[in-house]
């Protein structure tokens, strides 16, 4: 078949466009799942200032270290699981330091966090520790029925944040009538 004058460009046009758009959400998904990097900045300061550039360089950071991290991962898999366990970590010094008023230094939270990667390296290398799965493996499926609960309540909550986007969305996109 043949293609008349300016549909090439017009094919073009269209591969940019999507281009960009697929861009633009590589982008906005970076910044919905950049959440942790807010929660680790929060933990770190109360000054806005100091979230808002600690999260931006996170993510200038990792546009540049995804392919060095996931090097790492490959030749070190179980530095996977000592990432989930970092978060946790995060998540339980925010829970002592808002709800208990537990203060945490930066000098405990960086020894928490090397003595975290440093003994999930060591259980994966050092065999007589695999004795402590069976007590590792109740945990996880503990904190997976939790984390079942937790979205078992929160069920009603994402229901209607969906439900009002819907709805928006649905008279956003309503063909105006002349």
């Amino acid at each position: 078949p043949t293609k008349s004058y300016g549909e090439d460009e017009a094919i073009q046009t269209v591969k940019s466009a999507g281009f960009w758009i697929t861009v633009l959400n590589v982008e906005m998904m970076d910044l919905v799942f950049s959440l942790d990097n807010v929660v680790a900045a929060v933990s770190l300061s109360e000054k806005l200032w100091v979230v808002m550039i600690g999260v931006a360089i996170g993510i200038v950071t990792m546009r540049f270290a995804a392919g060095a991290f996931s090097y790492i991962i490959e030749k070190e898999p179980i530095l996977k699981s000592a990432a989930y366990i970092l978060v946790f970590n995060i998540g339980v010094e925010l829970l002592l330091e808002e709800l208990a008023g537990f203060e945490i230094s930066d000098w405990m939270r960086f020894s928490i966090s090397l003595l975290t990667i440093l003994l999930t390296l060591a259980y994966g290398h050092i065999k007589f520790l695999r004795i402590l799965r069976p007590l590792l493996i109740w945990i996880s499926q503990g904190f997976s029925n939790f984390n079942a609960i937790i979205d078992w309540a929160l069920v009603p909550v994402i229901g209607t944040v969906k439900l009002i986007w819907n709805i928006l969305n649905s008279m956003i996109r309503r063909p105006e009538k002349a």
